[in-house]
């Protein structure tokens, strides 16, 4: 059944703009980019948010092997244009960023799309139009315990005209099951090397989840240069969202200025779920600031004068 109403686009307009893009892959034609005019915007949510805050946009649930779930998200359109949309599951993803995503397409899942079935494939919506649909689960009598993370997906049915390429937009509410059972938290740092740059120092933080549990892992850093000199400390902006038995690179840009240069030690200290904690640390060198090569040089031809000079007098006696 389809339904239009301001009070259900408000909530919607603040759940849609703060996560639909963060739960799946999205291709913007360029009507989607402008305020004003034609503008196709959609948005999937859970109908029944939980206590959880994070329930607002996503579906969590915890639930036994053997169990049958009945939940509903709202697919609504928020846009200017109908628009025709289909709806499927996928299983999550870890992107070599660290990012959490979706499939945009239709696959052979195997994961927790694998268990969900959906009582409406397609719908179209009319502008401030929204539908309720139901959410079936059913969980294997053999699921291992632990995060089983995935989405339900709406996307263009069409591919939209107007760019480079046709192409889809696609949202997703993402969903986090956990299965009862003992929670493994057992985040990994296989290796963490640094680049300089023009722009500053890059580290690159190589992390595999090897628990059962996902993750998401942020923290601070801290740099300092010869004799504890100079350096400078930062936070990971972005954490990084691994799956279990996923890896990702975290990329950490440090633009700060060497004072006397020579070799530095960065110390990342990271955290991530439920309190835990990993510290690790790299060396790298960064060249002397140039006023810094003129004052040693200097200080060079100074101290050779001085050893030079008794020298010269007894050539001359």
């Amino acid at each position: 059944m389809k339904h239009t109403g301001t009070q259900h686009r408000r909530a919607a307009r603040a759940t849609a703009r703060a996560f639909a893009l963060l739960a799946a892959v999205a291709v913007a034609a360029p009507a989607t980019a402008q305020q004003e005019g034609p503008r196709i915007e959609f948005t999937v949510r859970p109908a029944h948010p939980g206590t959880d805050e994070r329930s607002a946009a996503w579906l969590i649930r915890t639930e036994k092997p053997g169990a049958h779930v009945h939940d509903t998200v709202v697919v609504q359109n928020l846009g200017t244009l109908p628009v025709d949309l289909i709806l499927y599951p996928s299983d999550a993803q870890t992107t070599p960023e660290g990012d959490f995503t979706v499939e945009p397409e239709e696959g052979d899942d195997d994961g927790v799309a694998s268990w969900i079935a959906l009582d409406v494939l397609e719908v179209s919506l009319e502008p401030d139009e929204y539908e309720t649909i139901p959410v079936h689960i059913t969980v294997p009598e053999n699921a291992s315990p632990g995060d089983h993370a995935g989405g339900i997906v709406a996307r263009t049915k069409h591919p939209l005209e107007g760019g480079p390429l046709p192409s889809h937009i696609a949202v997703a509410a993402r969903l986090y099951l956990t299965v009862d059972g003992p929670r493994v938290y057992d985040l990994r740092l296989t290796d963490l090397r640094a680049e300089t740059r023009d722009d500053g120092v890059h580290f690159f933080i190589d992390m595999y989840n090897a628990g059962n549990m996902l993750v998401e892992v942020g923290g601070d850093y801290d740099v300092r240069g010869p004799l504890g000199l100079g350096g400078g400390d930062g936070t990971i902006d972005s954490p990084a969202t691994l799956i279990p038995g996923s890896t990702a690179t975290k990329e950490v840009v440090w633009d700060g200025k060497a004072v006397l240069g020579g070799r530095h030690t960065a110390t990342f200290h990271l955290a991530y779920t439920d309190g835990h904690t990993q510290a690790a640390a790299i060396s790298f060198f960064l060249t002397p600031p140039p006023m810094v090569l003129v004052i040693a040089g200097l200080l060079a031809l100074a101290l050779l004068a001085l050893v030079a000079t008794p020298i010269l007098r007894r050539v001359t006696l």
